[in-house]
């Protein structure tokens, strides 16, 4: 079956189906134009890359992937997340895989805690206004790109399952 790698950036993922699928079953979308363009000079050969806009439509017919995945993205949207995950659904497959990767209460807990991360730049930001992360009360929370970097969402886990998935 067919395969998107959604948010794609260099193809970190997406790579190791090089050898197992057709080129026809591969794609990649991302809304970096200087991404999508490496991609296509580095790996057209084993797949196909199309540059997407913020705003949630995939040029895929309905039920056309049995496999997405979006691995770091919705870490990274603070709008219309619900959108965007109902467009995915819109694209695959029925009884097929859609895997997303969050940052939620664990995430969180994590970054403030754990040794490794405590130099990163965001990790001392988070823990400068760790009080106003309240994921109990507030389903989502975003750094609305504080630090001149990516945004970087959090959601209640328990929310997103519920109310996005």
């Amino acid at each position: 079956g067919r395969i998107l790698d959604f948010g794609c950036a260099t193809s970190r993922l997406l790579r190791y189906f090089f050898n197992e699928k057709d080129k026809e079953d591969l794609w990649g979308v991302d809304v970096n134009e200087n991404h999508i363009a490496w991609n296509k000079n580095t790996f057209s050969n084993y797949a196909n890359f199309l540059l997407t806009t913020h705003f949630p439509h995939l040029p895929f017919k309905d039920n056309h992937f049995s496999f997405i995945y979006a691995s770091s993205v919705f870490t990274h949207i603070n709008n219309l997340a619900d959108s965007w995950l109902g467009e995915l659904s819109r694209i695959i497959l029925k009884d097929k895989y859609l895997l997303v990767s969050i940052n939620d209460e664990r995430a969180l807990e994590q970054l403030l805690k754990h040794k490794s991360w405590s130099k990163h730049p965001f990790a001392k930001y988070i823990q400068t206004i760790k009080d106003e992360i309240n994921l109990e009360k507030y389903p989502k929370w975003t750094n609305n790109n504080t630090l001149k970097t990516l945004n970087h969402t959090f959601y209640n886990r328990d929310y997103f399952i519920d109310n996005l998935a």
